[in-house]
């Protein structure tokens, strides 16, 4: 039979200085990435609302309007707020 886990079982999660500072990098450029997929697919979509709104209806998104709208609103405006995101030097903006 098993037994439980105990405190001193557990994995030691504690992390250096020099590791912390690798994973804000790493996690900057995560960001920044997905912040320009998102940008560079959302601009399209603000453009050209009608075209974004019939790719809706034909998918079987009813009122296309809608959710075309929104969809293209919130793909672009993630993208920004991810990039202002990213120039917070602390994260917490």
């Amino acid at each position: 039979m098993g037994r439980g886990r105990i405190a001193g079982d557990l994995p030691d999660w504690s992390v250096t200085e020099d590791e912390h500072r690798e994973l804000r990098w790493i996690l900057l450029f995560v960001r920044l990435v997905v912040a320009a997929v998102m940008l560079f697919y959302g601009l399209p979509k603000i453009r050209d609302l009608k075209s974004n709104t019939n790719d809706f209806v034909e998918m079987g998104f009813r009122p296309g309007i809608f959710w075309g709208t929104l969809i293209a609103v919130v793909e672009f405006i993630g993208g920004i707020a991810m990039k202002v995101n990213s120039l917070c030097p602390n994260q917490s903006c």
